[in-house]
């Protein structure tokens, strides 16, 4: 094997486990988001061509490989290798800014208990309006 070879051998290995890797990070990013963030069916078509890039990307790597190993030219299977993982993490990265965030339940419940406050502070002051003659209810 010549130099040339051991360098492609070692940039394809690199970027083979640089898609296993994006792979991971895929996974944990995904369920972070769909805890988080309310979204449509096209996240999930993103997300799945994304992730078949990343397999792409790691076969055309195995091919070019394969044919170095036998002393044929890789042709253009590192090349392809390259732009799929690329593909992929622009992908990734397009998918992760698709959703809404999900109202935090906290956030929901101070909204309620402050909207619960206003509506007895105006009640105790139509009742200290009233109290002081200021108002004069019908009966």
């Amino acid at each position: 094997m010549n130099n040339n070879s051991s360098i492609y051998t070692t940039i394809s290995v690199q970027l083979m486990q640089a898609a296993l890797t994006m792979i991971s990070v895929m996974s944990a990013v995904t369920v972070y988001i769909l805890e988080n963030q309310n979204v449509k069916f096209y996240y999930y078509i993103i997300l799945l061509i994304s992730f078949m890039f990343f397999v792409l990307s790691i076969f055309f790597g195995g091919k070019g490989l394969t044919n170095l190993e036998k002393g044929r030219t890789s042709g253009n299977w590192f090349n392809r290798q390259a732009i799929t993982a690329f593909f992929g993490i622009v992908l990734f990265c397009t998918s992760m800014f698709l959703g809404k965030r999900k109202a935090d339940t906290i956030e929901m419940k101070l909204n309620k208990i402050e909207n619960d406050y206003k509506n007895i502070q105006k009640k105790f002051e139509v009742i200290n309006a009233e109290k002081n003659g200021i108002i004069k209810l019908k009966k």
